[in-house]
């Protein structure tokens, strides 16, 4: 004797189609010649709709994909570029007037550099910053990320990661810092770091 079908229980709920299946059922149905004009449209704009979805939708699954290969990488990267940040303010605060100016230039490329790193496409394979074994086309690559980040950046389209709160993990390090005219720093609250835990 043969094995007995599985007929469907009562009131099971019938599978979702995937939007590829949806996109597919459309493609074979456009196919029809003696389809009628308005079902046409409405279905060509419905199969544009679904490709929309499933392009943003494989994009955050790369995006997905790569923030959690490169995840630590820029973890630590920012780590270091924060307390270089905290030790060039620091300097600044102390600094005579003729050092001055080397130190705040120096302020502004670490702040570039964070930005760097928070702001790097995810969707890219993340390119470290602070790696000095590059070849020079991945070094180009960078600088152009780098670069075309700090535009967006100075125009305000990107928010300017470097003098906001930044939180990783348990730790909390506040980065919002100014220096005021007679080189005082004003902190907005006191540092608070503790050490991460590997993960």
């Amino acid at each position: 004797m043969g094995k007995a079908s599985k007929k469907p229980q009562k009131g099971a709920k019938a599978k979702k189609k995937s939007v590829k299946q949806q996109i597919r059922g459309i493609e074979r149905l456009l196919k029809k010649e003696d389809l009628p004009a308005t079902v046409r449209e409405s279905q060509e704009r419905m199969m544009a709709m679904l490709r929309t979805d499933h392009k943003d939708h494989q994009k955050q699954i790369l995006e997905q994909k790569m923030q959690k290969k490169y995840r630590m990488v820029r973890f630590f990267e920012k780590r270091k570029l924060l307390r270089r940040i905290q030790q060039c303010r620091k300097k600044l605060s102390s600094a005579e007037d003729d050092d001055r100016p080397g130190l705040e230039e120096a302020l502004t490329e670490l702040r570039k550099d964070y930005n760097y790193v928070e702001h790097f496409p995810k969707s890219l394979k993340y390119i470290s910053l602070l790696s000095a074994a590059q070849s020079a086309k991945t070094v180009d690559e960078k600088l152009h990320h780098r670069q075309e980040i700090a535009d967006k950046v100075s125009s305000g389209s990107l928010p300017d990661a470097s003098v906001a709160r930044t939180r990783e993990g348990k730790g909390k390090v506040e980065v919002n810092k100014e220096v005021d005219e007679d080189g005082d720093e004003e902190e907005e609250e006191d540092e608070s770091e503790e050490e991460e835990e590997e993960e």
